[in-house]
């Protein structure tokens, strides 16, 4: 064992064990304080449940999805949740925030092949998906703004896919 060796060991030995122990316990407090700071209580701003029916062309949405993103100045997360024969509910715990969203609604686009095998999506993989028949000024490109508020629960959406024709006189 070299002197320079020794002399740290010895320094170590001569330290009290409660200095070192104190800076590895006050270590493991403040770690605790700040999981417990950063994953527990209703921190964050106000949620609100949301629900309600989406109409395409008059007809319920078999499936789908809907997503409320925050516009002008509203603070927060994102929200969404799937759309099933119709209807959709998303839960206060998860939410859209009080306060101006974009709302952004997708159709489920069937791939033509199973995507839970992994021989199907194997073969698959370079297929172009098909495009979904909401236009993208429902979704990607949307416009529809909704201001939710305590009081205001249920939403419903009708989307228009065809054009309408002129009538003719």
């Amino acid at each position: 064992m070299t002197k320079i060796r020794r002399d740290i060991l010895a320094e170590e030995r001569s330290r009290p064990a409660v200095g070192r122990n104190a800076v590895v316990f006050s270590s493991l407090i403040g770690a605790a304080v700040l999981f417990a700071a950063a994953g527990c209580g209703n921190d964050g701003p106000p949620r609100v449940d949301v629900k309600g029916a989406v109409l395409v062309d008059g007809q319920p949405l078999k499936k789908g999805s809907i997503h409320f993103i925050p516009t002008d100045g509203t603070k927060g997360p994102e929200a969404g949740g799937v759309i099933k024969d119709g209807f959709y509910e998303i839960t206060k715990k998860n939410g859209p925030v009080l306060g101006t969203m974009r709302v952004e609604i997708y159709d489920a686009v069937d791939p033509g092949f199973d995507m839970d095998s992994p021989e199907q999506f194997g073969k698959h993989v370079r297929t172009k998906l098909p495009k979904g028949k909401i236009p993208a000024k429902y979704n990607k490109k949307s416009t529809i703004k909704r201001t939710l508020t305590e009081d205001l629960s249920k939403l419903d959406f009708t989307i228009e896919t065809r054009k309408k024709r002129k009538s003719q006189r």
